[in-house]
Parts: C-alpha cells; structure tokens; sequence
C-alpha cells in the first residue's frame, strides 16, 4: 500500500540557510514511515495481537536538494520487500512539482516485546502486504564499513531524556542529529545507518570520528565497545 502524507516546511524545521534540516527531514520520512505501516491493517493488526514491535535496522538516505522554507511537500512511502523477519520500505519526499528531494531506504527488524528479541512473521501475514518496485537502487549496503583515518579523540555523548521513544530506547534520528554535530559542514549527498544496538536513557554514546576525504565516518559504541550505531556521511561533490 502506497501512503502519503501531506507537509510544509515551517520555521520549526528549517536551519539557518532556510532550508529544511537533514533531521526534521528524517521526522517527516519517520512519521510517514509509521502511518504506512498501520494502514497494513491485517499485517499490523498481527504484531499488535501478539506483543510485536518492528526496530530500525538500517536506514539509506539519497539526497538530491533540501526544500526550502514554505514550500508544501508530499512525504510517500511504499514497502517494497518483506521475508519472516526483516521488513524493508522506500519513502520519498518530493515538492510540490513531483521533484524528488530526499529518498530512504529502510530495513527493520521484527521484535518480540515481550521477550526482547527478533522474531519471525507467518507466511500468510507477509502476504497480505501490497509490495512495489522500487524506483532507484538504494545508496549502498545494509551493514556500513568505516573506511580511512580517524580523526580528533573519543567524543562522549549522554542519551537524553528527550531523544528516548516510545520504546524506550534512543530514537533512531537523534543518532543521525548527534553525529552531525561533530562532522564536517558540507552539504552532504547521502547518509546510511546501521543500527546494531539500541541504546537507553542514561548510557553514554562514545563517537569515534573517521573520514576519507569523501565520506565522514561516526562509530557510537558504549565504554565496553558494544556498538550502538555506525554512520556514513558522503559528501556532494
């Protein structure tokens, strides 16, 4: 099932160039992302019945221009592929013309709330969801390889009250909006995140800096080493 979502870039999500931050971008997706997957009524109404939650695995992003103050968009978003236990979905933001602003590419995982970890989905519920093409290929691989020198020290960075979800775990774009605050300003041509653990409130998310000349690299991981997250900025050329 195709669902879109009707917004406008007002004040609140626009930085100081106006146009609309990489992150109140990944909101929009995210918002869109949830009401197309509740409208998989048979599909969703199986995960309610039985205690299931599905948890961000990956996240591509390709970003071809980023709107500008008042213009109206369309945020749409279509799953594309499903098996027993990982779900993937396209969603696209365009303007008010049909041009394409920003694609992502998702992967979640199925998650047994009661039992805390990943479960699978029946045959017969995978097909009751509407799948569709996808109309480019997605920015690159689920799993993010960090490649070239590190760059400045260890950064610690507090989970806070105000970035934990209604899992209770760090929402997915606070992440991403960490990360940018220790990176590079250069307008960027796509990002991809591998979710690897959640983090909670009260842990602390130690970034380690990588960067290539062409990408920019974050590792967050706890003070044992467990990863929480790994991302990739590429820069515009």
């Amino acid at each position: 099932m195709i669902i879109e979502c009707s917004e406008r870039v007002g004040g609140s999500r626009i930085g100081a160039d106006g146009k609309l931050r990489l992150v109140s971008a990944l909101d929009l997706v995210q918002d869109c992302e949830c009401v197309g997957v509740e409208s998989d009524k048979e599909f969703w109404g199986w995960f309610e019945t039985n205690n299931m939650a599905m948890f961000l695995a990956s996240r591509g992003v390709v970003i071809k221009r980023m709107p500008e103050y008042r213009e109206t968009l369309t945020v749409r978003t279509m799953p594309y592929a499903a098996s027993p236990s990982l779900g993937y979905r396209y969603t696209e933001i365009v303007d008010s013309d049909g041009g394409l602003c920003v694609s992502c590419y998702s992967t979640a995982a199925y998650v047994d709330l009661a039992l805390g970890r990943s479960a699978r989905v029946p045959k017969e519920v995978l097909a009751s969801v509407e799948l569709h093409g996808l109309p480019s290929p997605p920015p690159g691989a689920r799993r993010v390889n960090v490649t070239g020198e590190r760059v400045g020290t260890v950064t610690p960075i507090p989970v806070r009250l105000n970035d934990i979800d209604l899992n209770n775990h760090m929402n997915n774009v606070k992440y991403v909006e960490s990360a940018l605050e220790l990176i590079t300003r250069r307008d960027l041509a796509s990002l991809r995140v591998e979710y690897k653990s959640p983090a909670k409130f009260g842990d602390t998310l130690y970034t380690e800096l990588f960067t290539n000349g062409e990408a920019a690299y974050a590792r967050m991981a706890d003070a044992d080493g467990k990863i929480f997250a790994v991302l990739e900025f590429c820069y515009a050329r």
